[in-house]
């Protein structure tokens, strides 16, 4: 499943702008290289040059030895008054694509900005309460605002459903199986021995891959979310996940997951 980047627009743009500022110099650039060649030619003191390539060309050559471009011969017939010599250069395209280049990189920087600001990063940040993990946020998708937030309703929802919701993000770049052994192990590593319920249900995101699993664990008892639940999870969370909208996307995912497990008895039965 795809996921894209909060900042994924901004990076269009930035890659736009710096494309054309590109674009725009080299244009510059061309101009300036004929405007020298055509100044050269004219002067009488020194050989005619092919006004496309610059190669210096003899006497009465009417194409250009190197490129083939046609070519005006400078000769007795043609004085130096009737060659036309270019008007300079204009700077406004240099000054533009400069311009354009620079706020294209500003643009890309925007996100590093806004995440040294807001205190989130690629460093694991583990969240426990009473023990029990419930948000793992390694990728660093949330602020430290958001990871409260986030964390409380995850917690508040665990303990409302009696069901440990968890969240974790990677950037470890999982493939579909790679994932879903990575949330089992997750769960026997972390979450089995230190959690008082045996009753679970996990997030995971991988932010490199754009993969996300939604899966259950329930050791011992017949409390348990089915393979069409869990998919109606990972779809309620998937357009808030695509818009990178994550803070949004986990604390819908830990209100539906509460609301879904709440209504499992201990004997298995949807009530």
């Amino acid at each position: 499943m795809v996921v894209f980047s909060k900042y994924g627009m901004l990076f269009i743009i930035s890659a736009i702008l710096i494309g054309v500022g590109i674009v725009l110099i080299v244009r510059y650039m061309s101009s300036r290289k004929k405007e020298a060649i055509t100044n050269l030619a004219a002067d009488e003191n020194v050989d005619l040059c092919c006004v496309n390539c610059g190669t210096k060309l003899g006497d009465g050559a009417l194409f250009c030895r190197k490129c083939g471009a046609k070519v005006e011969p400078l000769g007795n017939s043609i004085s130096q008054n009737d060659i036309t010599i270019p008007k300079k250069t204009s700077s406004i395209k240099l000054i533009i694509g400069i311009c354009l280049i620079a706020v294209g990189v500003a643009v890309t920087l925007v996100p590093v900005f806004i995440s040294l600001i807001s205190g989130t990063g690629n460093s694991s940040t583990i969240n426990t309460t009473s023990g029990t993990v419930y948000l793992d946020d390694k990728a660093g998708l949330l602020s430290q605002t958001e990871s409260k937030s986030v964390l409380e309703e995850l917690t508040k929802e665990s303990k409302d459903s009696n069901c440990v919701i968890t969240v974790i993000t990677t950037n470890e770049g999982l493939s579909e199986s790679e994932i879903q052994s990575y949330s089992d192990n997750y769960y026997s590593r972390i979450i089995e021995d230190k959690a008082n319920i045996n009753f679970s249900v996990i997030l995971t995101v991988d932010i490199s891959s754009r993969k996300v699993d939604v899966c259950t664990f329930n050791p011992g008892s017949k409390r348990n979310l089915n393979s069409s639940e869990l998919n109606k999870l990972r779809e309620y969370v998937t357009d808030d996940l695509s818009n990178g909208d994550y803070e949004e996307a986990f604390i819908k995912f830990a209100d539906k997951a509460s609301s879904m497990a709440g209504n499992i008895s201990e004997s298995g039965k949807r009530v």
